[in-house]
């Protein structure tokens, strides 16, 4: 990810607020954040290639899971996962109970 993106991203989650594109006024926002990536994130920063106040925003809250995906095929990637949501695919039925 480009350094500039890097930091739009880190405001983001700092100031829980984003400008759209052409407004003049800030928008607050309550989301989280899922990411995943191929790489050693850890390597990265060491290397300079990633944020180390964007690296430790992301991991605060790291989840301790199973990696979805590790080692299967695309057709079974989402069943490994612990999450229940993910693990029922994409577009499937669910009650509202």
């Amino acid at each position: 990810m480009p350094t500039p993106t890097q930091v739009k991203l880190l405001r983001v989650i700092e100031e829980h607020k984003v400008r759209r594109v052409g407004a003049i006024k800030t928008t607050e926002i309550d989301v989280r954040f899922v990411s995943a990536t191929n790489r050693d994130l850890e390597l990265e920063v060491q290397r300079g290639n990633f944020r180390k106040d964007l690296y430790f925003r992301l991991t605060a809250s790291r989840s301790s899971s199973r990696r979805c995906g590790s080692g299967w095929g695309r057709s079974r990637a989402w069943r490994g996962c612990s999450s229940p949501r993910l693990a029922g695919g994409w577009g499937a039925a669910r009650s509202r109970s």
